[in-house]
């Protein structure tokens, strides 16, 4: 009679084992991280159940308690395994996450447990887990920071950012992904970075940048490319100190990041929009900013109720 309890428990085992076998072939993964598997739970506790119904015709209580607790212990210990093992995959896992918000008008400084140094621009916020402890690093980003992430051979660190994936090891870069931009733009400092557009339909090629170098992402057409030539990272993130540096910037984008370093409202006319810009504001009041932004276009700007209205004839 223990024979037979034995035997029903092995096969048992092989049920399970068999249920996880199938389901690891399902698993696509190539250039991308999967679409997140769905553990059948409710099937697989049926199918065991099934198991259990027929073998009661041919077993005493005794060894049906046997096996219901064999069960048991299986499917306890299977469904923590799981988890365990696919929680980077698992958007349903009760995983502890932080969110940092950078209000208008202020950069914020964030650590995260594995040394990771992030500065969060204006309007920015910044989702992560409180720990690291799967075998990767995913963040989300809304808006624009500064990373300069601790080097982890074999713990990649990647950044969500909108439709864009942005993979390293332990580099500096910076991107600037604000929502009511048309672009999403990332930039190295040092190190390298692999940045990826996610796509359901098909396999996604990696752009790879290096120092100084830029991929963008027009969010309309739908693609990503590297910039031909090399562009100042150093510039486009001195606003991680409080500085704006701006090259033959649209004033329309200037007068954006005007409004989030300083938390107010300005209102230009249509014709002022595609004006450039070139100039270097270094911890900046306000009024100085503006003074020159106004002389820079030959321009005008008025206070009324709570905005700044820039007129002028046009560049």
């Amino acid at each position: 009679m223990k024979k037979k309890s034995n035997n029903q428990e092995s096969e048992l085992e092989n049920n399970i084992t068999l249920y996880f076998e199938q389901a690891a072939k399902k698993r696509y993964i190539e250039n991308k991280y999967p679409e997140d598997d769905v553990f059948e739970e409710e099937k697989l506790y049926l199918n065991l159940l099934q198991t259990l119904i027929y073998k009661k015709r041919n077993a005493n209580v005794s060894n049906l308690l046997k096996i219901a607790a064999s069960i048991f212990m299986f499917f306890s210990v299977t469904i923590t395994a799981y988890y365990l093992v696919n929680l980077k995959y698992n958007k349903d896992f009760p995983v502890q996450l932080v969110e940092r918000l950078a209000p208008s008008g202020k950069v914020i400084k964030v650590t995260l447990m594995d040394g990771t140094i992030v500065f969060l621009n204006a309007g920015s916020k910044l989702i992560y887990p409180k720990v690291f402890d799967t075998d990767v690093r995913i963040v989300t980003l809304i808006g624009e920071a500064y990373f300069k992430v601790s080097h982890d051979a074999v713990k990649p660190f990647i950044v969500q950012s909108n439709e864009i994936r942005t993979h390293v090891l332990g580099t500096s870069f910076n991107i600037n992904a604000y929502t009511e931009n048309q672009d999403i733009k990332v930039t190295v400092l040092t190190g390298k970075v692999g940045v990826y557009h996610v796509n359901q339909n098909d396999h996604p090629s990696t752009n790879f940048i290096t120092a100084n170098q830029q991929v963008v992402y027009n969010k309309a057409k739908g693609q990503l490319y590297k910039t031909e030539h090399n562009v100042d990272a150093k510039k486009l993130v001195a606003w991680a100190n409080s500085e704006m540096v701006f090259n033959n910037s649209l004033l329309s984008a200037v007068i954006t990041d005007v409004e989030r370093h300083y938390d107010i409202k300005v209102v230009i006319p249509k014709q002022l929009k595609n004006c450039r810009i070139t100039a270097d504001f270094e911890n900046s009041d306000l009024d100085k900013v503006l003074k020159i932004l106004t002389k820079l276009i030959d321009g005008q700007i008025q206070y009324k109720k709570g905005v700044y209205l820039l007129t002028g004839s046009g560049c």
